[in-house]
């Protein structure tokens, strides 16, 4: 009977692996990291940011286009246009419909005060959906 027994083949239990320490271990890995990250403080960088006074929400689709080149030359729907007419222009579409969208596309090169110079005139004067054109 001993040896009977021991030729009956055995059940083998199924192995598995508990995913739960796992996750748990990794878990706290990760609390760990990001608890002991250093966090950049973006104030230490000498950046002189400009000042966008009529900052707000912009959600866009594409109908008045205005656009500057590398000699600050604007253009209103492809068409030369001086700032004071830019502004007219603006203001008079403003009047008409204060939901019409703006799209700028700038030179690469253009500076930050140039582009936030357009910004604040159509801000400032009504339109506030603008959005930035992008390669």
């Amino acid at each position: 009977m001993g040896l009977e027994t021991s030729l009956r083949p055995r059940r083998r239990r199924s192995s598995q692996i508990n995913l739960v320490p796992m996750v748990d271990v990794l878990m706290v890995l990760l609390f760990f990291f990001l608890l002991s990250m250093q966090f950049g403080d973006l104030r230490a960088l000498n950046i002189s940011l400009p000042n966008i006074e009529t900052a707000g929400e912009n959600t866009v689709t594409d109908t008045m286009i205005i656009q500057m080149d590398l000699e600050e030359q604007i253009y209103l729907n492809n068409e030369p246009v001086t700032e004071e007419f830019l502004i007219a222009a603006v203001t008079a579409q403003a009047g008409i419909n204060s939901e019409t969208p703006v799209l700028l596309a700038m030179d690469e090169e253009i500076s930050i005060k140039d582009l936030t110079r357009i910004i604040d005139i159509c801000r400032a004067n009504g339109l506030q959906r603008v959005r930035l054109q992008s390669e």
